[in-house]
């Protein structure tokens, strides 16, 4: 009998008593393939002149990556259907998106850009108002951690859009399309481009951050707004 006992010890202690690295497993899951633990140095935050022709203001260096916002306060939709120079661009339906009254809003991006002074963009529909482009060089080789789109209740402040992350030390550009006021200030992102005069609208980062915070636009009047995001890790 004791033989017997002992084989049953042993076969229930192989059986049920998983190891360190099976427990880590389950613990952790499985890792993200690419990104996640860059660091992010801005190589250019540029408002673009003249946006609604199709001559952009491109990326500036080689093995970066890239986004272009894109706003329009016409009242009317478009679209941007492709993008030629300064790399391979993706124009995701994820960051699109707004409404007559407030505005429309669309972003663009690239994990990789080459230079170019100018770069070429095809777009549909009501004219677009306003772009800005945003470069940064990644430390390792970065990817995209998501873009999403809010609608905002008037006030002032108003809190812009809430990222859900992967990655532990992002980066995150944040766009608005404004109904009624000019953005004055930015709070949580910075290098904050409001592009002023008539057009309601405006752009910031968020640079090397895991922080689920949105950015609390102070505006010289209560409004509401369309936000849009994109961030890389």
């Amino acid at each position: 009998m004791s033989i017997y006992l002992a084989l049953a010890v042993i076969w229930h202690t192989l059986v049920f008593s998983p190891s360190p690295q099976m427990l880590q497993g389950i613990v952790h899951g499985s890792s993200t393939s690419g990104g996640g633990s860059n660091t992010f140095t801005t190589v250019q935050n540029t408002a673009i002149p003249s946006p609604n022709g199709s001559s952009y203001t491109g990326p500036s260096g080689t093995g970066n990556i890239a986004t272009i916002i894109f706003t329009s306060d016409t009242g009317s939709d478009f679209t941007i259907s492709s993008i030629s120079g300064g790399g391979t661009w993706v124009i995701p339906a994820g960051c699109h998106g707004g409404s007559g009254a407030i505005g429309f809003i669309a972003c663009a991006y690239t994990l990789s850009t080459t230079a170019a002074a100018t770069i070429t963009i095809t777009k549909s529909g009501a004219s677009v108002t306003t772009a800005s482009i945003w470069e940064y060089t990644p430390s390792g080789t970065a990817a995209l951690d998501g873009v999403g789109t809010c609608t905002i209740s008037s006030g002032n402040p108003i809190n812009g859009c809430t990222p859900s992350l992967s990655g532990t030390n992002d980066v995150i550009v944040q766009g608005i399309a404004l109904a009624s006021a000019q953005a004055s200030s930015v709070s949580v992102y910075g290098n904050m481009i409001n592009h002023g005069g008539t057009v309601f609208s405006a752009e910031a980062d968020l640079e090397n951050s895991a922080s689920t915070t949105p950015p609390s636009w102070t505006l010289t009047g209560a409004s509401t707004g369309f936000g849009t995001l994109i961030a890389f890790k």
